[in-house]
């Protein structure tokens, strides 16, 4: 993980899933130490104007930036920042476990990521969790746990309390997932 600690692990979590291919870019760019916009184009599938938001995004955070030197100033190649590269190379843990079991969506997705690190391997209530996200709404975080669960990574349990409560767990994949670098 680029940062020991829960809330700069989250941090680092809400960033690199801010936009839909921001983490398969930070990913992309640690696999080859760089790449050009039509490259990471095809390779993510994605239209240009998806990896260009990606890109701006990145560039403005101070993740990536230019490779000074290589290539035509109208076609640059993108590489990480000494700062991020320890998001890159656990950013490209994650894309490269999700890609091999077919559940790579979820990385695509805002809020699954940083949804699954909160509640951990403890058990979590959805009150906690949407408390721990102050931009979440009750929708996203619905929806950020239905993915999680339907893709494994995530177990809902039912208390067995008056009345009955729910709570939420990774599973050991999920904690797997994004303990990988």
């Amino acid at each position: 993980m680029p940062n020991n600690g829960s809330s700069g692990t989250r941090d680092w979590l809400l960033k690199a899933t801010r936009y839909r291919y921001t983490l398969p870019v930070l990913a992309e760019l640690e696999r080859d130490n760089g790449c050009k916009f039509v490259t990471l184009v095809r390779r993510l599938e994605a239209s240009d104007r998806a990896i260009r938001q990606s890109l701006d995004y990145l560039l403005e955070a101070g993740w990536i930036e230019r490779n000074p030197g290589y290539g035509h100033p109208s076609r640059p190649e993108y590489i990480l920042t000494r700062t991020a590269r320890p998001v890159g190379l656990w950013c490209l843990g994650i894309w490269d476990e999700l890609r091999k079991w077919s559940q790579f969506d979820v990385a695509l997705e805002r809020w699954p990521l940083p949804v699954l690190e909160a509640m951990g391997s403890d058990k979590a209530r959805y009150s906690d969790l949407i408390r721990r996200f102050p931009g979440i709404t009750a929708r996203s975080l619905s929806f950020a746990l239905s993915r999680l669960i339907d893709a494994g990574l995530a177990s809902r349990e039912i208390l067995p309390r008056n009345p009955p409560q729910t709570a939420y767990r990774a599973t050991p994949w999920g904690i797997a997932v994004l303990d990988v670098s």
